[in-house]
């Protein structure tokens, strides 16, 4: 437990010149996962996900769209330390991030996604676990025809408070690989603190905390943004993963 603590302190003192020199853009992302298991090592997931924005008035998280999906997942579990996962198809409709009024009232950009993606996991304890998620994906923008191959890598540590919580920290870095200009190699990162709860056996709850700097292809600025987001778990496993 002590090693989280100092872990989640390292964290808010590297991001905390970032909270004082710029204005946080604040979102709620919601997200509801429906995972389905009945062959040994395989599992199917279904993803709806909701994201909502503070309008260019205001502060309200809840103020305005930002962006809804759906996605499938398909996992298969190698071993205890390698899982491969893809994403053969999704689908998502993402609102402009509101930096001036006229934002509000864009049309929003419509996108297919496909994704490919490792999981390497090591438990240094009982009670912890390390995972690291190198992933690629592929985005094709159907408004404007752009195309744009991204690179996503994740570390986090997980601790397992008790039969029913575990606790998560993590990082993530996205860059494009394939990108519309050279000045936006760099997509953005996400740190965040999530707080996992079983809710019933077969219902889960996660609640957490995501930073993120994000450079937007249509600015030369970085975008700061305080992201409170939920996901709820549905579960009907028959085998476990």
């Amino acid at each position: 437990m002590y090693l989280l603590k100092a872990v989640i302190f390292i964290i808010l003192f590297l991001l905390l010149p970032d909270f004082c020199k710029a204005q946080i853009h604040q979102n709620c992302w919601m997200r509801t996962t429906f995972e389905t298991a009945h062959v040994k090592g395989w599992q199917f997931d279904t993803e709806l996900q909701h994201r909502r924005q503070n309008g260019y008035h205001n502060q309200w998280m809840m103020s305005k769209n930002l962006m809804y999906s759906v996605r499938t997942w398909l996992h298969y579990r190698h071993n205890n330390q390698v899982n491969f996962s893809i994403s053969p198809l999704a689908y998502f409709y993402n609102y402009k991030i509101i930096q001036g009024l006229a934002d509000e009232t864009a049309s929003p950009s419509k996108e297919i996604r496909m994704t490919l993606a490792l999981a390497f996991q090591h438990r240094g304890h009982t009670h912890y676990t390390i995972t690291y998620r190198p992933a690629i994906e592929g985005r094709l923008f159907i408004s404007s025809s752009m195309r744009v191959l991204r690179i996503r890598n994740r570390l986090s540590l997980q601790y397992r408070c008790s039969e029913k919580i575990k606790c998560t920290i993590y990082n993530e870095v996205l860059c494009n690989a394939v990108a519309s200009s050279a000045s936006h190699l760099f997509d953005h990162n996400r740190t965040g603190l999530g707080l996992e709860y079983n809710i019933l056996p077969r219902i889960k709850a996660e609640l957490g905390y995501c930073f993120i700097i994000r450079l937007p292809s249509s600015v030369q600025r970085n975008v700061y943004e305080s992201n409170v987001y939920l996901n709820l778990m549905f579960l009907q496993h028959t085998h476990r993963m």
